[in-house]
């Protein structure tokens, strides 16, 4: 893909432009992938359209926990029966998500409701509003933010009521694409590409880039293309 990248885009700017080193690369082929993705998942995918329904399959993974985690000084309850829980960093989009209800009540113990996230500056307004705030069918989620590398959620069930389990169908961030060890190609430059400094190894993943490559490295050419021309134009502009 490194070279792919390198050819595309020396014959696009008919060998005009510097180079593109390892961490351009990166940052090309990473963008064009996340684009991809993003255009994959906002496309119905037709019969015959493998490509698109085999990245889904590949990336689509689920979540499950019971484990919840307590109040502390940068979390704080907004109802009294909400539980908090830490979820996987590698989110990209969620696909499902609910949680399981426990109650003395049996008309809500062991019902599975639809989790809604709602921003914190509508919380107040959804609670107050009957048809809107957590119920039988409808469990309440805030983002907490991040605690370190910590996703932290707060869900909220209806009243007398809490959460047995949360559970999350979702599609994981992809790996980004990094085409050389960037602390020894840029040593004490501390650059990196969403947090990441090294190309994939077999433990991680890789399957976006496998599948949708030639997708990927023709996009990144254009981007990079694309880079190119505007830098020029914007020199031009401030040499005259």
């Amino acid at each position: 893909m490194s070279n792919e990248l390198s050819i595309g885009f020396d014959n696009g700017t008919s060998k005009s432009a510097p180079a593109l080193d390892d961490y351009e690369k990166s940052v090309f082929l990473t963008d064009s992938m996340y684009m991809t993705v993003d255009f994959i998942l906002s496309s119905i995918v037709k019969e015959g359209m493998n490509l698109g329904r085999e990245t889904l399959k590949k990336l689509r993974t689920s979540y499950n926990t019971e484990a919840q985690i307590d109040e502390s000084a940068t979390r704080r309850k907004l109802a009294s029966n909400a539980v908090f829980y830490v979820r996987p960093s590698n989110i990209y989009r969620i696909d499902l998500e609910d949680a399981k209800l426990e109650s003395n009540d049996p008309y809500l113990n062991g019902w599975v409701s639809q989790v809604i996230p709602v921003p914190y500056d509508r919380y107040h307004r959804v609670i107050r509003n009957p048809y809107l705030g957590p119920q039988r069918d409808r469990v309440l989620r805030l983002d907490s933010g991040l605690e370190g590398t910590s996703d932290i959620v707060q869900l909220i069930p209806p009243p007398n009521a809490t959460i047995n389990s949360y559970t999350i169908q979702y599609i994981r961030r992809p790996y980004p694409i990094i085409v050389s060890d960037l602390d020894i190609t840029f040593p004490g430059e501390g650059l990196s590409i969403y947090g990441e400094t090294k190309p994939y190894s077999s433990t991680e993943a890789t399957d976006v880039s496998e599948i949708v490559q030639k997708e990927i490295v023709k996009k990144a050419i254009e981007l990079a293309i694309l880079r190119f021309k505007e830098n020029s134009l914007s020199n031009n502009l401030q040499i005259k």
